[in-house]
């Protein structure tokens, strides 16, 4: 009787740990996600210091929030529209019919285009948040701009977004490695037995804390590149390095005019 009154508070309790567990893990990774940015701006030469570029990174949170409400609508405006295409296709074909080749190209031709859209917004997200904290203008023009960027270069931005996933890829189960031969050599200890499904509980500590490392040394290798590349678009399509070299022979040319002025008024 008391164990059956307790069952329920035990599971009320369950239930709030995790959820408290979850939100302590969604900020560790959203500060780490910060982190990486300010990363991004140390890297491009926007700020001299980490800790400075921090500062810069946490005053945009807002429109970094808002780069992933977008990328959400359009993972759902994307699926919604390759489900549509292939509900139709599929009211469209007819066995035996001469056309019936045709939903068939259809339903193949949604399902690339959808590929193409995911791993273009996947792109373009990360390109998108460099912009967000590289660049001092609204959230709208931040999403424009970086949106603008990676369509004018779409095959080369889909290559690189690619390329770095597929090192990234590569670069993380080599460091699984130290874990992966501590279970192997404890299960060898313990004799630990898989069918049974129970993972011990020090197996899915040691786990979560190597994932985390494992996070810290990846994703700033992806950072860096997308940081890099939203910085090499800008130099390519609105000849940013002119602009930043006109800027400094402006302040020159003006520092020296006032020079002059002020001998002469000694004068």
């Amino acid at each position: 009787m008391m164990a059956s009154k307790a069952a329920p508070g035990t599971k009320a309790l369950m239930v709030l740990l995790f959820c408290a567990a979850s939100l302590v893990a969604f900020g560790a990774r959203w500060f780490l996600y910060l982190r990486q940015l300010a990363i991004v701006r140390v890297v491009n030469g926007l700020s001299s210091e980490l800790v400075d570029s921090l500062k810069v990174v946490m005053k945009r949170q807002g429109a970094l929030l808002a780069v992933g409400f977008l990328v959400v609508l359009l993972i759902i405006a994307a699926s919604i529209a390759c489900a549509l295409t292939v509900i139709v296709s599929a009211f469209l074909f007819k066995k035996g019919s001469p056309l019936a080749f045709v939903p068939i190209i259809m339903v193949y031709a949604s399902l690339f285009s959808w590929l193409t859209s995911m791993g273009f917004i996947y792109t373009a997200a990360f390109l998108v948040s460099c912009a967000a904290v590289c660049e001092k203008i609204p959230v709208s023009r931040v999403i424009a701009k970086g949106l603008s960027l990676s369509v004018r270069a779409f095959p080369r931005t889909l290559l690189g977004g690619f390329l770095i996933t597929v090192a990234v890829t590569i670069l993380g189960p080599p460091l699984y490695l130290p874990v992966i031969i501590f279970c192997a050599a404890d299960a060898f200890r313990l004799g630990y037995d898989a069918s049974g499904g129970n993972i011990p509980l020090h197996w899915q500590i040691l786990w979560s804390a190597w994932e985390s490392i494992v996070d810290m040394v990846v994703w700033p290798v992806c950072f860096i590149f997308y940081g890099l590349y939203y910085a090499d678009m800008k130099v390519r399509q609105e000849g940013q390095d002119m602009a930043d070299e006109l800027a400094v022979l402006k302040v020159r040319y003006e520092s020296e005019n006032s020079g002059e002025a002020g001998i002469g008024s000694t004068a």
